[in-house]
């Protein structure tokens, strides 16, 4: 399915009540309660680009509630990242095309095949604007500071498979992408990060990305 079809498929099963809470513990209390009952569904607009042109889709986001501790928190599906409007295909895809060439810019990173992305032209003002180089630096170093979730990633993954030849190198970054020690680090964990991510989606087919916006320093 495109991502516009797996925005709507989403936004279905949760109306049909298919969707279970595929978090196991509860992010506020850290408590195992076996179950989480619905609270509510949340409406909520994403970003797609296609053709170039910048769509919003609207669909539904789960709220679930807690037994233990009587406390709700927001699920977000593999396409979702929390806090983000733009799809995750669209924040990880555009990183990783920043991060894997030497010589490529956040200008570059934001176009496809050097031509802008662009929003449709607001009514109110007549004006077009466009994917911007400085939403792909934030996103980079959104992803630059997920410590936690890279931790998180290479536990479970000793756990699975203590033998898994999973990513151990030291991600070096060209000295033309930073200009500081601290925006070194943080490219070198969005490095990494996208290497992780991009193995455990081959040898396990499940993301490292926690499904709640309290896991693993989403807050």
């Amino acid at each position: 399915m495109s991502i516009v079809e797996q925005i709507e498929a989403h936004r279905q099963a949760l109306l049909r009540g298919e969707v279970t809470c595929g978090v196991r513990r509860c992010p506020l209390c850290h408590g195992d309660p076996g179950a989480f009952s619905l609270h509510e569904r949340r409406r909520r607009g994403f970003w797609v680009v296609v053709e170039r042109v910048v769509e919003k889709v609207v669909s539904l986001l789960a709220r679930w509630k807690c037994p233990l501790c009587r406390g709700t928190f927001t699920e977000y599906p593999a396409f979702a990242r929390p806090h983000k409007r733009y799809v995750a295909s669209e924040i990880e895809g555009r990183s990783r095309n920043y991060m894997a060439d030497e010589d490529a810019t956040y200008q570059k990173a934001a176009r496809d095949k050097a031509m802008a992305v662009c929003h449709p032209i607001e009514s109110t003002t007549g004006r077009e604007s466009h994917l911007c180089a400085s939403t792909v630096w934030r996103w980079v170093g959104f992803l630059g500071k997920l410590k936690e979730a890279v931790r998180r990633a290479v536990r479970w993954v000793r756990q699975r498979d203590c033998r898994s030849a999973f990513p151990r190198s030291a991600y070096p970054v060209p000295a033309r992408k930073y200009r500081s020690q601290a925006r070194r680090q943080v490219l070198g964990r969005c490095l990494q990060l996208l290497a992780l991510q991009d193995f455990v989606q081959r040898r396990f087919a499940v993301s490292i990305f926690p499904r709640s916006a309290i896991a693993a320093s989403f807050t």
